[in-house]
């Protein structure tokens, strides 16, 4: 009957699996942040456009109707002053983001290194125990071989005949 593989360091394998699952998360949650971050970004973005626009627009109609700015112009500065802060906060946290992402990153590469090995360890030992086993196999099978050869060389007497072992001559 053949032996069962056991692999020694299993559990080391197991918990090198288990650490490259979490910074696989680690680095999806950050990697989710960083994105969330562009996003809005780009909806402040497109709220500085909008802004810009109703501000011209305002401009524009306020120009041909009573040649001055208007008074939505100083809500519309305002609006924009806002914008432009919240979109410099906002780049200065995707660039955290974004450093946090590469970090998570090297890890979990350094993660998968460490349980690629051990993978590679563990695939050369069963392909180990593997060519001992077939070895083990072929010897059990040479040695059956031998002894029917063997068997069937020696000389048979029927049954119930003595022979000259059996008599003493």
């Amino acid at each position: 009957m053949a032996k069962r593989f056991v692999f020694s360091l299993e559990p080391l394998l197991d918990s090198r699996r288990r650490s490259e699952e979490f910074k696989l998360q680690a680095f999806a949650s950050a990697k989710r942040a960083s994105d969330d971050g562009i996003r809005e970004i780009e909806r402040l973005n497109e709220a500085v456009r909008k802004t810009g626009v109703a501000l011209h627009a305002g401009t524009i109609s306020t120009v041909r109707t009573t040649a001055s700015i208007g008074p939505n112009a100083g809500f519309y500065d305002a609006r924009l002053r806002a914008l432009a802060c919240a979109i410099a906060r906002q780049r200065d946290w995707v660039q955290r983001a974004r450093d946090d992402v590469s970090k998570t990153r090297a890890e979990l590469l350094s993660a998968h290194r460490e349980r690629l090995v051990l993978e590679k360890v563990r695939s050369r030992r069963y392909d180990e125990f593997r060519a001992r086993e077939a070895k083990r196999d072929e010897m059990e099978i040479d040695e059956a071989n031998a002894q029917l050869a063997a068997r069937r060389a020696s000389p048979r007497t029927p049954k119930g005949c003595l022979t000259a072992h059996d008599t003493g001559l």
